[in-house]
Parts: C-alpha cells; sequence; structure tokens
C-alpha cells in the first residue's frame, strides 16, 4: 500500500507538471502566432503609408515640371528663351533633378541645363535611342507624361527621364525633360523609420533604384 502510495505521489506531480507544460507550450505557441500576425498587419500597415508618400515625392517633383510646361505653354513658347533661370533654381531647389533638358519635335536635345558634366548629351537625337524614341513618340501624341526606366545616360549615372509635352501655336513643340533621381528625397523620408525597415524600389522594368537596411532584410 505504501509503495503504491508513493507511486501516485510520483505520477501525479509528473503528469501535473506535463499538462501544465503542454499548456504554457501552446500558449507561448498561440502567443507567437499572434505577435507573428501583428508584426506582418505592422509591416503591411507601414508599406501602404511609407509608397503613398513616395508617391507623393515623385506626383510633387514632377507638378514642378510641369508648371515650367505651363508657363511656356500660357506664353506661346516666349518663356521657353527664360527657361534657363527657372531651370536653374528648379535644381538648386529641388534634390531630385539632377538637369533639365529641351527637347524639340525633331527629338533633338537643344538646351540642357547645366550644361556642364551633360556635354555629350547636348544636340543628342534621341530617335537614335531605341528605350527613348517609341515611348517618347507615343506620349507626344497623347500629351501625357512619360517617365522612362531607371536609365543609364549618355553622359554618365543613371536617372529617371521625365517627359512633358509641351503644346503651343496649336501643335507639338518638345518636351521639357527632367533628369530624375528621387533617392535623396526618399531618404528624408524614410530617416523617422529608425532602420526599422528593409525597404526595395524597383522600376516598371523590374530593375531595382533603392534600398534601404538591406543588411535587415529576412
Amino acid at each position: 500500500m505504501l509503495k503504491k502510495l508513493n507511486r501516485k505521489i510520483v505520477l501525479f506531480p509528473l503528469a501535473t507538471f506535463f499538462v501544465i507544460t503542454i499548456i504554457v507550450l501552446t500558449a507561448w505557441q498561440k502567443a507567437l502566432d499572434s505577435n507573428q500576425e501583428l508584426v506582418v498587419e505592422n509591416v503591411l500597415q507601414n508599406g501602404k503609408l511609407i509608397s503613398k508618400e513616395f508617391r507623393n515625392i515623385i506626383k510633387s517633383d514632377i507638378a514642378r515640371l510641369e508648371n515650367l510646361k505651363n508657363r511656356i505653354e500660357f506664353t506661346e513658347g516666349l518663356y521657353l528663351n527664360h527657361w534657363e533661370k527657372d531651370a536653374s533654381m528648379l535644381l538648386e531647389q529641388n534634390q531630385s533633378f539632377k538637369f533639365l533638358e529641351w527637347i524639340d519635335s525633331s527629338m533633338v536635345i537643344k538646351k540642357i541645363k547645366p550644361l556642364k558634366g551633360n556635354e555629350e548629351a547636348l544636340n543628342l537625337n534621341i530617335s537614335e535611342i531605341e528605350y527613348r524614341r517609341d515611348e517618347w513618340l507615343k506620349h507626344s501624341k497623347d500629351s501625357s507624361v512619360n517617365i522612362t526606366p531607371w536609365a543609364k545616360l549618355t553622359q554618365g549615372g543613371n536617372t529617371f527621364l521625365v517627359d512633358v509635352p509641351v503644346y503651343f501655336q496649336n501643335k507639338f513643340q518638345g518636351t521639357i525633360t527632367g533628369g530624375m533621381d528621387f533617392r535623396e528625397n526618399f531618404n528624408k523620408l524614410t530617416k523617422s523609420l529608425n532602420n526599422h525597415f528593409s525597404i526595395e524600389l524597383y522600376d516598371h522594368t523590374n530593375t531595382l533604384f533603392y534600398q534601404l537596411n538591406k543588411d535587415n532584410k529576412l
């Protein structure tokens, strides 16, 4: 009887331990699953907000280019003779702009600001550049803004080329084109993230053009 009782005394605590352990482990796993869901949801929500802010930066920067185009159209092309002043101000005020071009209707780059460092692009006929020709012509016909892929430039370096068609005297005259790199303005936005997120941005050809905290990538 004593032997039997002792056995029970030993077995009951062991059984209780296993039951408690199973309950604790189950609760812990549920907590992990729940926490994982919260983490994923947090990443998705923050990703949406950050993506929206990135889009706002791009829209705002391109709107500055469209304002220059509007002044040229409003003056029936007269403002084009003084566009260098506006171009210089735009380059000074916004780090997204690396250079500005006037490409006439014959697809030749007639003006570029700044000229220094971009000499090779002046008087370049973009009809001879395969990725430029067809899209430039297409957007010139419907007056919509054209944004190229992240492109390697004739004069060196990489930018997006943003073409804004200009019409006056009832016909297409050319494009105000900006060589644009949004990464500096993106960096200003992402400073507040405190290295909590890894971000990669790709253009529509799946070319990586912006990366943040690549060492934090899962």
